[in-house]
């Protein structure tokens, strides 16, 4: 079981004090930054996983659940670039997909370990550090060490590790 670090557990805690459950985090964090047609069209798209929760695995599923979480994290940042899950490119599903196989795989994974997990994966498949996201050149501004992260990209690697800790190993969905 994974055990939290001071770090995850303040900003867990931050977070927690503006909602109680994720979902509630998710709209809480949302909800003041996002304009009401971008509010819905996240309500459709949660709407949609539960809709497909029958159809897909519970790793497909965590993942699709980890990237939209994520992408309306990042619109609630400002953080405009993210798109929704079924409409990702199939490198971006699978790298949400390898993310929920490593947690799943080692439960005790920190979200600093998953970073790393990440950067390594991104690595391999040729990606180098980059002032933007560019798929097309493989850059990405993340791709350092997860202390040297601002907070804010930080808080991607806590929800990541939060929701499949929810979903797969505190409390796994029923079908």
């Amino acid at each position: 079981m994974y055990n939290a670090t001071p770090s995850h557990t303040a900003i867990m805690a931050q977070i927690a004090d503006k909602a109680p459950a994720l979902r509630d985090i998710l709209f809480e964090q949302a909800i003041y930054r996002l304009s009401d047609s971008q509010l819905s069209a996240t309500v459709a798209e949660i709407g949609k996983i539960e809709d497909e929760r029958k159809h897909e695995g519970l790793l497909r599923r965590t993942a699709r659940y980890a990237h939209e979480i994520n992408r309306a994290y990042c619109e609630a940042i400002g953080d405009h670039s993210q798109v929704p899950w079924d409409k990702a490119p199939e490198w971006q599903q699978d790298s949400a997909m390898d993310g929920v196989r490593a947690l799943l795989k080692n439960p005790a994974m920190t979200p600093a370990q998953s970073h790393e997990n990440w950067m390594a994966d991104k690595k391999a498949a040729g990606w180098k550090l980059g002032p933007v996201k560019d798929a097309a050149r493989k850059e990405h501004p993340c791709m350092l060490p997860y202390e040297n992260l601002p907070i804010a990209q930080q808080v991607k690697d806590h929800l990541l590790v939060t929701i499949v800790n929810l979903m797969c190993l505190n409390n796994p969905p029923r079908d």
